[in-house]
């Protein structure tokens, strides 16, 4: 749950993907999607 400067809570979720590199544990690519946004003018 992401709760930012609207009232109601967004929902969604964060697909991630690492790599480990010399300097170790970093994220390759991060990919979110929004599952759920109440109807108080937050973006959809």
């Amino acid at each position: 749950m992401l709760y930012t400067a609207y009232k109601a809570p967004i929902v969604g979720s964060f697909h991630d993907r690492f790599a480990r590199t010399s300097d170790g544990w970093r994220f390759a690519a991060r990919r979110g999607s929004l599952t759920f946004a109440a109807e108080t003018g937050a973006p959809a």
